[in-house]
């Protein structure tokens, strides 16, 4: 399957690996920190379990969520929203809902 490229470096081409894309992302959240942009904390990581919540949230299931985060499987996708799953639980039941 051919990945879809969502961004580039520099150079204006894909990045050769994951290390160097995490690296540049790394500096780029430092020096957003460092300028009052965002809050410490704030991590490519946090970025991508945020990301993946946002899309669990309008009603996508896990195997979207994994492919919209490039991942091969399911399984990633409910790693990354098993938060998700407990607030919408928690909703339920502060509605009083019953569904199943």
């Amino acid at each position: 399957m051919k990945a879809t490229t969502i961004c580039l470096n520099s150079d204006g081409l894909p990045w050769k690996n994951e290390k160097g894309m995490q690296g540049a992302v790394s500096d780029y959240l430092s020096e957003l920190k460092a300028d009052g942009l965002i809050r410490e904390g704030c991590t490519l990581h946090g970025l991508r379990v945020t990301y993946a919540a946002a899309i669990r949230r309008q009603g996508f299931d896990t195997g979207i969520v994994a492919d919209a985060l490039g991942d091969r499987s399911r399984r990633m996708g409910e790693h990354y929203t098993r938060h998700v799953e407990k607030e919408l639980g928690r909703l339920k039941v502060f509605k009083g809902k019953n569904d199943k």
